[in-house]
């Protein structure tokens, strides 16, 4: 059975959470359902309004998205969370990607030899 999770239910796991996302120190965390946005982000806004999106908050990226089993109860919402997951590559990409070479040193240009008169 698929059920909301009591509030004593999550707040005896937040401690968890909270120092498992502080030894791991993600980049990207995916946020798995209007529970877990309100938990993780509360004040956010809707799941329906956020999904897909990407929010920084220090240095931790955070990207809400459905719960996969809600998609399985809703089959509407399949197309939207495989564009999302579809963003959440694009997202990665862009995040973990090395950065550029630093450009190359650009040498001075050579100034000609000035011919110095004797008198």
């Amino acid at each position: 059975m698929n059920r909301d999770p009591m509030p004593n239910e999550a707040e005896s796991c937040s401690p968890y959470l909270k120092r498992q996302l502080e030894l791991v120190q993600p980049k990207v965390v995916l946020i798995l359902g209007r529970h877990a946005l309100e938990r993780l982000m509360p004040g956010q806004g809707s799941i329906t309004r956020v999904h897909g999106t990407l929010v920084k908050r220090g240095d931790v990226a955070y990207v809400p998205l459905y719960h996969p089993a809600a998609a399985l109860h809703n089959g509407a919402l399949v197309s939207d969370l495989e564009h999302d997951f579809d963003r959440v590559k694009a997202y990665l990409e862009a995040l973990l990607a090395p950065p550029p070479p630093p450009p190359a040193p650009v040498a001075p240009p050579k100034q000609e030899a000035e011919q110095l008169r004797l008198l």
